[in-house]
């Protein structure tokens, strides 16, 4: 590229972050345009079992169900001293988390105020289980 050699990492990209990746599109069509190549017109839905959103602000975490766990991605910033000019340099570290359902942190109640849940078809339950 731009007559120097360079390396990029290709990896499968997880269901749940095409969204990410297709919503900075514009941006991409026109890079791999410059490259030669098109893109095409995909529709990407959200899969993601039983999202809810707990946190406000910039603080939202998503957490849904997958394989009988809790899954979420934690985010957060790192300041990385820079030795060479003592520059302090911002970095986004990111760590995913898989945890069984019953030791799940966000299903304990008293410890997360959920924000928002994902929309689902009600289930008519017999009046033998009310109690």
């Amino acid at each position: 590229m731009n007559e120097a050699f360079r390396l990029a990492l290709v990896q499968e990209i997880p269901k749940h972050e095409y969204n990410d990746l297709f919503n900075s599109g514009e941006m991409n069509q026109e890079a791999f345009k410059s490259l030669g190549y098109e893109l095409p017109d995909i529709e990407v839905k959200d899969t993601r079992k039983n999202l809810r959103k707990f946190g406000k602000g910039e603080e939202v975490v998503e957490v849904w169900e997958e394989e009988g766990q809790d899954v979420w991605l934690e985010h957060w910033i790192e300041d990385f001293l820079d030795e060479n000019n003592g520059e302090i340099i911002p970095i986004q570290r990111h760590e995913w988390h898989r945890v069984s359902i019953e030791e799940s942190p966000w299903r304990k109640e008293e410890n997360y105020d959920e924000t928002e849940v994902q929309e689902r078809k009600a289930v008519e339950v017999s009046d033998e289980f009310e109690e």
